[in-house]
């Protein structure tokens, strides 16, 4: 009886191998002959299917953190404003006119050097900024020069809101929280413009406001 299910089992075994040893057996005659690589894919059948990789900047960031970009130049403070530098696959520090792309968390020692940067509007939670000056906790903060935030302006002008404070800021190149939003561009104009100049500063933007009195 034993016997008997010891040949069954090396039959099923056999049965199995067999498949292998008939493509190891035409994979070496196949290279014997040709002595190519074509060959040996061809033998193992992989020469119908053609490898595609996606490309680096491909696919989504569920966290809104991307990590591919480069930097134009060397940045020696972390958590400053940045925008689309020389090119899209590079970011520069924010001005206080441009559109900023998002917070670079890195100090990238030299151009060329990746860095991660909190898209606005799609990173998750609240994030360090650098102020410019002193920002009251819940106050909407703006963008200022050289990557830095601003309480809200006093002059009139176009800017770009980034978001609200969450902790108070207590002056130039202190680091406080804030949570973000999608880069708004605003115009703030004074009390007593005319007509024409509330025309004019509604187009092409998203919010107009006018200064306090």
């Amino acid at each position: 009886m034993k016997n008997a299910i010891t040949i069954t089992g090396c039959l099923i075994i056999a049965a199995l191998l067999m498949p292998l040893l008939m493509a190891v057996a035409s994979t070496s005659h196949q290279v014997a002959k040709s002595g190519s690589l074509r060959s040996i894919k061809r033998a193992l059948g992989l020469h119908a299917g053609i490898l595609q990789v996606n490309a680096i900047t491909d696919g989504i960031h569920k966290n809104g953190m991307v990590g591919y970009l480069l930097s134009d130049a060397a940045i020696t403070t972390r958590h400053l404003l940045v925008t689309r530098g020389s090119d899209a696959a590079h970011f520069a520090v924010s001005s206080a006119t441009t559109k900023p792309l998002g917070i670079c968390q890195d100090e990238p020692a030299a151009a060329e050097t990746p860095a991660n940067i909190a898209i606005l509007g799609a990173t998750t939670g609240t994030i360090i900024g650098v102020g410019v000056e002193a920002i009251a906790a819940d106050a909407e903060v703006y963008a200022a020069a050289g990557g830095k935030l601003q309480d809200e302006p006093t002059a009139a002008g176009a800017y770009w809101l980034v978001g609200r404070a969450l902790t108070a800021c207590t002056g130039d190149g202190d680091q406080f929280a804030f949570t973000p939003c999608i880069p708004t561009r605003v115009n703030i104009i004074a009390n007593a413009a005319d007509l024409a100049a509330l025309k004019t500063a509604t187009a092409g933007v998203g919010l107009v406001k006018f200064l306090q009195a």
